[in-house]
């Protein structure tokens, strides 16, 4: 079932009232909960291990002890700097190079590359993040701006059509006055309005606060996702494997402290001398018996919780993609860049599933951001959206590799390595020039400078003589 917020009537604007029932069925539903879940587990809050924890408190149960893992955030965090790292946007042509300059003097001047990082993690974390391209301007000089919304605050309202249309954004946030209990921004192409849900006796009503007209082709909110055909966050299938390791961990560090607490049970009733032959002590007196078993006795082997941990941790790894580079299967010793690329092939896969979705929203983001440079005159062009792979580099690998091969070209050998042939080239010569002599070339011997000729005999030397 789709988590979209979809309106079913015909208004090109929802009234007051539509506003008002959209936004408090959608504080009501399972999809505004669910990122509360995600941001807890993001976090370091285990929900299930929190749940379990209160239980024992309301019932004075000890030992008492909760330790979340950060699994969630650590698999997130590997995607995200993986995907997210390095986005470049590229002119396709030539006559490109104006526009694409502007463009990144407008991305640079709005901290792109962060809100790149932002998004990519929060659509990673939530499969949804959000951004708003506006202007802002005192009538001499406007400027282009993007704003990173965050998604706990912000949803999406789409129409009824086979593919559905976004029709507006709604971001809400807490009153300023008691009786004032939220604040929304409704943002459509063509209109800003802006709300004050107010509490009344006959219940909430919606005040509007002001409003003012955009111009824009389409919604300027930008709704990012990581899924294809679900709207669960990428690696919701790893929680479970994540409670189950908080509870083994947990359940573990209660165990440690239910042996402290025997031991210093036991040294309260005990000599001195006594303790100095604990092994040999087959019956303690003067226990009561729940002291006995209750404090001394381990429910689990301490090498099956080992396994079940590691079991657990690959488990998680393996369902979310990722590579595991410090657990079970982590590599030692020195590697090569070759083999990294290879236990790289399923993280890269996956993350190429992810980039599908997610480019629908760097595109629509890219497309506004050009609508507004026509409108302010900029040089307009084509630019390609590229997410560059933080990958390690195999170069010196294929150098190697391809040195031998006398069928291949130099000019194809560089492309193989990814070098530019006439950059390197022109590099080349240069180098040649200064230093006086042939300095070889990439692929082949570098060349050894040419011997200084012997010098001439001058007519002192040959008096000397």
């Amino acid at each position: 079932m789709s988590d979209k917020v979809i309106y079913k009537g015909q208004n090109v604007h929802l009234d007051a009232n539509e506003v008002l029932s959209v936004f408090m069925s959608y504080l009501k539903s399972p999809a505004y909960q669910k990122l509360e879940m995600y941001s807890e587990y993001y976090e370091g809050e285990n929900v299930e291990i929190e749940k379990r924890h209160k239980e024992k408190a309301a019932r004075y149960k000890t030992p008492n002890n909760k330790i979340p893992t950060a699994y969630y955030r650590s698999v997130v965090d590997a995607m995200a700097g993986y995907m997210f790292s390095d986005v470049e946007y590229q002119g396709r042509e030539d006559s490109d190079a104006d526009y694409i300059e502007a463009l990144q003097e407008i991305y640079d001047n709005n901290n792109i590359p962060v809100k790149d990082m932002a998004a990519g993690v929060r659509a990673l974390a939530y499969n949804r993040a959000f951004e708003l391209v506006y202007t802002i301007g005192d009538g001499n000089k406007t400027e282009i701006k993007v704003a990173g919304l965050d998604p706990e605050t912000v949803f999406c309202v789409y129409n009824n059509d086979i593919e559905p249309r976004m029709i507006c954004g709604i971001r809400f946030l807490k009153g300023d006055a008691e009786e004032e209990k939220y604040k929304l921004d409704v943002i459509y192409a063509d209109l800003w309005q802006r709300y004050s849900v107010m509490r009344d006796k006959q219940g909430d009503k919606l005040v509007l606060i002001d409003e003012r007209p955009l111009f824009f082709p389409t919604c300027p909110v930008i709704e990012y996702n990581a899924e294809v055909i679900t709207d669960k966050a990428p690696f919701e299938v790893v929680l479970p494997y994540i409670n189950a390791l908080d509870i083994v961990i947990t359940g573990n560090s209660d165990e440690i402290e239910r042996l402290t607490d025997a031991l210093l049970v036991i040294g309260q009733l005990l000599q001195p001398d006594d303790l100095k032959h604990m092994d040999e002590i087959k019956a303690l007196m003067g226990f009561k018996q729940e002291d006995r078993a209750e404090f001394i006795t381990k429910n689990n082997d301490p090498a099956f919780r080992e396994y079940v941990s590691k079991l657990l941790i690959t488990e998680i790894y393996r369902h979310s993609h990722i590579c595991d580079w410090y657990g079970t299967d982590a590599l030692s010793g020195a590697i090569s860049a070759k083999a990294l690329k290879t236990r790289l092939f399923d993280m890269d896969m996956y993350s190429k599933r992810i980039e599908q979705v997610y480019r629908e929203g760097a595109e629509k983001r890219l497309s506004l951001v050009t609508f507004l440079m026509a409108l302010l005159g900029y040089p307009l062009g084509v630019a390609d959206i590229v997410f560059n792979r933080s990958t390690p580099s195999d170069m010196e690998e294929l150098i190697t590799a391809l040195n031998p091969a006398t069928f291949i070209s130099d000019q194809t050998k560089c492309e193989k390595v990814g070098i530019d042939w006439e950059i390197e080239s022109k590099r080349l010569e240069e180098q040649k020039a200064v230093a006086g002599y042939d300095v070889g070339d990439l692929f082949g011997e570098p060349a050894q400078p040419t011997p200084p000729a012997p010098a001439k005999e001058t007519e002192e030397d040959e008096v000397t003589e």
